[in-house]
């Protein structure tokens, strides 16, 4: 799964890269972010 970073007008930002997520990288963007990993929640990117 890759989180996608957009404008309020739909579009991506500029310079955006994809990252993989990972068991790890989430924990990581929790710890960042100071909640639990399991108090976030993201829905897959259409295909």
């Amino acid at each position: 799964m890759y989180p996608s970073t957009c404008k309020s007008d739909g579009f991506p930002k500029p310079g955006f890269r994809p990252v993989s997520l990972t068991d790890e990288v989430m924990d990581r963007i929790a710890q960042a972010m100071g909640c639990a990993v399991e108090s976030m929640m993201f829905e897959p990117y259409p295909t």
